[in-house]
């Protein structure tokens, strides 16, 4: 009865091991551990002595699954446990007894359980359950165990299983903001099946969409395989066919470059949580080779189409999507239907290498676990692109030069992709009519709305100025007649800037080729915004940091033209207000930016504002 209680507060999967320095049958090393204060002290043994005991080790104080789950699992539990003959229920974390005690008051433990500070991680060494979490919790902490003690001696231990050997991957495709998406759901599949995720580095510039596996396995091994590429590549000989047919994955290496995901995101905070090995070759049969895998511990699982699968942790709601047949997606081209999985099909597959195809999708990973929402957001803030490299240093210098975070606003303006194409000038009238409302320009009423809550029509921009100015965009802002006519907008959200009208300094994040061009259909924008500037009319020397970032394959391939396009939309995210384009990823991405950057540290949050 004792096991089946003390199971019952057990929020991860525990498995018996012989493996540590500690096992059953041992008595606990003779510690000294704090009690609610630094001078409040006893020796574990002293403690444990002549009591049937449950004592469980955890990485922190205020870590999220610990606060979540395993603390209050035993608090709930504490009295059936005494019904069961426990006389002491102990927790112990390598933190200093002010944080324990502090973490104790913030979930009322009372007497239930007792917080014992391993301050210096001396027990924790003496048990062989430390693990180094230097890079996100600053030193070495405990792995997450429980043992039931008797008189001192440990009757049973429970260890977080060690999932060394075990490991899942995936082949990543289309631009960078599809692959961080797959990337942050490869994460989270690692972190619930325990497994090393083996992550492919971040490819910039034209990149393969989806295909089947083995052709973007073939494409991806062919351009990350180290080679001569400037011999191979050279323009093809007359007469020579092998030149000739080399000439499309040249054309495919040209437009293609690579860097570690290091160098956009600081992955740090994610290591007490899922373990993670980097490669530069993508490359099935060097992956085995690398891992001493064989084909009868692998498993390959091939996609049908980009979006084969869903994952819900709810399986009612698994069940019901099936019942109803609304397992599908409707993409910009068709409607394709995908299976419902569980965590337990992929966790109950042993072998050694799980290989995936593409697992794109912001909606693919669906939790309900709040320690499981909790690990998603995580990841999610995770992968925000880091500032503290040339790449954010190039970014700074261009915010500075357009006045400071949050002293303009800025448009995130997809239109390189048919389907941003299509909706082109309606996305336009949009951002007109927000721009124009958050600066103080009169706007056209709301079109009606229908029962549903919906408008009956597009709502239409403001009308177009009687006498536009013409402002021409110069390197030195300080001076006129752009100092004159334009105004940057406050960096304090809680001041207004309806004063400024059309003066206020606006920013476009665009893919668009030329948007000042003569044929451009966008011009009507620089009517309503004249004092509206893009990347081109930036000065060229603040792009100058990005020559420090070289491609993993070729550092003689120059990568600044395939990070101008992050530099762009990392430059909009400093704006003060920032309209993003509908049904885009990268674009919501970009809000996300926004939102963490500038609006959090004032307060706010992206629905603070509306869109109109």
């Amino acid at each position: 009865m004792l096991r089946a209680t003390f199971s019952q507060v057990q929020r991860r999967a525990f498995t018996n091991t012989s493996r540590l320095f500690i096992a059953e049958g041992d008595t606990i090393p003779n510690i000294e551990v704090q009690l609610k204060s630094p001078g409040e002290t006893v020796k574990t043994q002293d403690l444990f002595k002549g009591k049937k005991s449950i004592l469980f080790g955890v990485p922190g104080a205020f870590t999220p699954g610990c606060s979540q789950t395993h603390l209050p699992g035993y608090i709930k539990e504490a009295e059936a446990l005494k019904s069961k003959g426990v006389e002491l229920v102990a927790c112990v974390s390598v933190n200093d007894a002010f944080v324990m005690t502090e973490w104790g008051k913030a979930h009322q433990v009372d007497n239930k359980v007792t917080l014992l500070a391993d301050s210096k991680g001396e027990l924790a060494k003496a048990m062989d359950l430390d693990f180094d979490a230097s890079g996100a919790l600053g030193n070495h902490r405990f792995k997450r165990f429980a043992a039931i003690l008797e008189d001192g001696k440990i009757k049973k231990l429970f260890v977080e299983p060690d999932t060394t050997g075990l490991n899942v991957t995936y082949l990543p495709h289309s631009g960078l903001s599809n692959q961080r998406i797959e990337l942050a759901n490869a994460l989270l599949l690692a972190a619930l099946l325990k497994r090393t995720l083996i992550i492919p580095p971040a490819f910039l510039g034209n990149v393969a969409g989806w295909m089947q596996m083995d052709q973007l396995l073939d494409h991806l091994s062919w351009l990350t395989t180290p080679k001569d590429f400037d011999l191979i590549c050279q323009p093809p000989t007359p007469g020579d066919l092998h030149s000739y047919t080399q000439r499309s994955r040249c054309d495919a290496y040209h437009h293609f470059a690579a860097i570690p995901w290091t160098q956009l995101h600081d992955f740090s905070m994610l290591e007490p949580f899922v373990k993670m090995r980097f490669i530069d070759t993508v490359s099935f049969k060097k992956l085995q080779h690398d891992l001493n895998i064989h084909d009868n511990d692998t498993f390959v699982h091939y996609d049908e189409h980009l979006y084969d699968w869903r994952l819900y942790e709810d399986i009612d709601e698994a069940k019901s999507i099936l019942q109803n047949g609304s397992n599908f997606v409707d993409s910009f081209t068709d409607r394709k239907f995908y299976k419902i999985f569980t965590p337990l099909h992929w966790q109950k597959r042993t072998e050694r290498l799980l290989h995936l195809g593409g697992i794109f999708g912001s909606t693919r990973m669906n939790m309900v676990k709040p320690e499981h929402i909790q690990l998603q957001q995580l990841i999610a803030s995770t992968l925000h692109y880091r500032l503290d490299t040339p790449l954010g240093e190039t970014v700074a210098g261009i915010v500075q030069h357009l006045g400071g975070k949050a002293s303009f606003n800025a448009i995130h303006f997809r239109l390189g992709d048919l389907p941003f194409k299509k909706y082109a000038i309606e996305n336009l009238h949009q951002f007109e009519r927000n721009m124009s409302i958050a600066t103080g320009i009169p706007v056209p009423q709301l079109p009606p709305y229908d029962e549903f809550g919906v408008l009956t029509s597009v709502p239409e921009p403001p009308p177009l100025p009687e006498q536009p100015m013409n402002v021409i965009p110069q390197y030195n802002l300080s001076l006129p007649p752009w100092s004159n006519i334009c105004e940057n907008v406050s960096p304090d959200l809680s001041i207004s800037m309806e004063n400024l009208g059309s003066r206020a300094v606006v920013y476009i994040a665009t893919d668009h080729k030329d948007i000042r061009g003569e044929n451009s259909r966008l011009l009507e924008w620089f009517d309503y915004f004249p004092c509206t500037l893009t990347l081109s009319d930036i000065p060229p020397e603040l792009l100058d940091p990005l020559d420090k970032m070289h491609c993993l394959y070729n550092p003689n391939k120059p990568l600044k033209s395939f990070l101008l396009p992050l530099v762009d939309a990392m430059v909009a995210a400093h704006a003060r207000r920032i309209f993003t384009t509908p049904r885009s990823t990268f674009s919501k991405y970009i809000a996300e930016l926004n939102e963490a950057w500038v609006l959090k540290e004032q307060g706010y949050t992206t629905s603070s504002f509306f869109l109109y």
